[in-house]
């Protein structure tokens, strides 16, 4: 899926146009059957497996999603378009 940003590079530091793989405000809604194979080889070989170590999880989303993009060889940003954190409308793209 392609998706093009009204930006400026000042504003974010990623292309106009790409290619999105993903697209998760966090790590509690990255879709497992996309990266499945980031997460059987981290040790969480079901969906449900992934899901319970979440019930615990203490960390920071953006490590997790840059070992995605660092995986599989892609790109990753952080996009904040109101520019303030706390309002939920920031997210993560997940790229190529």
């Amino acid at each position: 899926m392609g998706k093009e940003f009204k930006t400026t590079l000042e504003t974010h530091d990623l292309p106009t146009r790409i290619e999105v793989i993903d697209q998760p405000s966090s790590i509690y809604n990255i879709n497992y059957e996309t990266f499945k194979e980031y997460f059987v080889e981290e040790g969480f070989e079901t969906e449900e497996k992934w899901e319970l170590y979440l019930q615990d999880f203490v960390g920071v989303d953006q490590d997790v999603i840059e070992e995605i993009a660092e995986f599989y060889d892609v790109y990753w940003a952080y996009c904040d378009p109101d520019g303030h954190r706390n309002k939920g409308n920031d997210y993560f793209v997940i790229y190529k």
